[in-house]
């Protein structure tokens, strides 16, 4: 008996449009919540990025100052060991045991002993003196050796730790930039939003266009003694740094000059300067005496100036008036539309939210 054919399986229902865009908004949900995830590990990277950048900074002035210290103490002793070595000689060629013999045998009253005998002992405890003093520099010399051996070690570690987090930095900012083309939406919500910290109130948009991270790193130490003046916002090489205000470009340098390489400012119309610094490039035409409006892209995030060996980052700065730079850290936490309102709430009082705890140990 022949066997009977296999009954055809059942064709899969087509899914419905309906059914299509659940499954893409899921999806989207999905790559939204791991964008979100990426925003807050970058943020954990930044701040461990800047205690490990700002603890190879101090190690460096510190290595610097034992150095000098080394190098006097050095010259000192060298300075040192040459009078002793010429006392050595005299003492030799004038055979001044037997002088000293003579001067106390060769008295004609007790008055004129003591004398001779006080002449003896100034001689004697300054030999002494040099002689101590030469052993102790040396102890000092070997004792600073060691510290600066220790320091430099430690130096290393400061450097590459900060060159760690600065790599992972980099994927994670280039991570997001991935996430965000697939969920198909404006990396960043342009919208100005407002801050009134210590009576002085702005609305601004958060000067970053794409994916970044910062801390309140104002005040943190810098080198040659100075203190940072504004907040560093890391960010992927050539992200659009845009005008937070509406305003003038007050000052420009297309071109690397000074600490802070491609710079611009833009003065607003509220009577406040931004500072943009360490930018990659200008944006076409932003020359002195351009109108901007918020939003507009006055540059790209770089690296130049004295920030070559640090991550791409705009510095940015704000100065009421065009004069004295304020910490800009609460004002870019109430721009940032990522951030959260209780964030906002912490970042208007800075001074209690920065925790850098800085080793001073010599």
């Amino acid at each position: 008996m022949a066997a009977s054919a296999a009954k055809p399986s059942k064709p899969a229902t087509p899914k419905t449009l309906k059914d299509r865009l659940k499954e893409k908004e899921k999806k989207k949900e999905e790559l939204e919540k791991k964008l979100d995830e990426l925003r807050e590990q970058l943020q954990e990277i930044t701040q461990e990025y800047q205690e490990a950048y700002t603890k190879y900074l101090l190690t460096k002035e510190r290595v610097h100052r034992n150095k000098q210290k080394l190098d006097e103490s050095s010259v000192e002793l060298d300075l040192n060991e040459d009078k002793l070595n010429k006392r050595i000689v005299s003492m030799y060629k004038n055979n001044e045991a037997l002088m000293f013999l003579n001067l106390l045998l060769g008295v004609t009253s007790f008055d004129e002993f003591l004398n001779n005998l006080k002449f003896m002992t100034r001689v004697t405890n300054s030999d002494i003196e040099l002689v101590s003093k030469t052993k102790t520099l040396k102890g000092q010399i070997e004792e600073t050796q060691l510290k600066l051996e220790k320091q430099k070690t430690l130096q290393q570690k400061s450097l590459d730790e900060a060159k760690t987090k600065q790599n992972e930095m980099k994927r994670n900012l280039n991570a997001q930039h991935m996430l965000a083309k697939l969920i198909s939406k404006d990396i960043l919500k342009l919208r100005q939003r407002t801050a009134d910290v210590d009576g002085l109130e702005l609305t601004i948009m958060f000067p970053v266009n794409g994916p970044n991270s910062y801390i309140n790193d104002w005040g943190f130490p810098r080198s040659g003694g100075r203190s940072h003046k504004g907040t560093d916002i890391f960010a992927a090489q050539g992200t659009p740094a845009i005008s937070t205000v509406d305003g003038v470009i007050w000052k420009s340098s297309p071109t690397e000059k000074g600490l802070g390489g491609i710079t611009v400012w833009v003065y607003g119309d509220d009577n406040v300067a931004y500072y943009y610094a360490h930018l990659e490039k200008l944006a076409d035409g932003m020359t002195v005496g351009r109108r901007v409006k918020a939003g507009d892209v006055v540059g790209y995030v770089g690296n130049t100036g004295n920030a070559r060996t640090t991550p791409p980052h705009l510095h940015f700065q704000i100065n009421p008036g065009g004069d004295t730079p304020i910490n800009p850290y609460p004002y870019l936490v109430a721009a940032d539309p990522y951030k959260s309102q209780e964030d906002k709430d912490k970042a208007k009082d800075p001074n209690q939210e920065k925790k850098q705890d800085q080793d001073q140990d010599q």
